[in-house]
């Protein structure tokens, strides 16, 4: 089964990018030293990154899609989320 790459930021964007997903009804745990959080869907495997570095690693195929800040110059279709 192919699973859905997705780039989470690590730092200050961190919480509010988990709180989304908990409303939305996913589930995300983590550990402190980890960067492979354990979410609760099978076809989602998500990867902490910086921010920054998110767009970098979609454009080259790394992952799938991902969450950044919006300064980010490498964005190819920004949706605002609201955090």
């Amino acid at each position: 089964m192919n699973k859905l790459k997705l780039g989470l930021p690590k730092g200050s964007l961190q919480e509010a990018t988990l709180r989304l997903f908990n409303k939305a009804g996913f589930f995300i745990s983590l550990s402190e030293r980890s960067y492979y959080p354990s979410i609760d869907d099978e076809e989602i495997e998500v990867v902490l990154f910086r921010s920054q570095e998110i767009p970098r690693y979609v454009e080259d195929g790394v992952i799938d899609a991902g969450i950044s800040g919006r300064r980010q110059r490498r964005i190819q279709k920004l949706i605002k989320l609201g955090i």
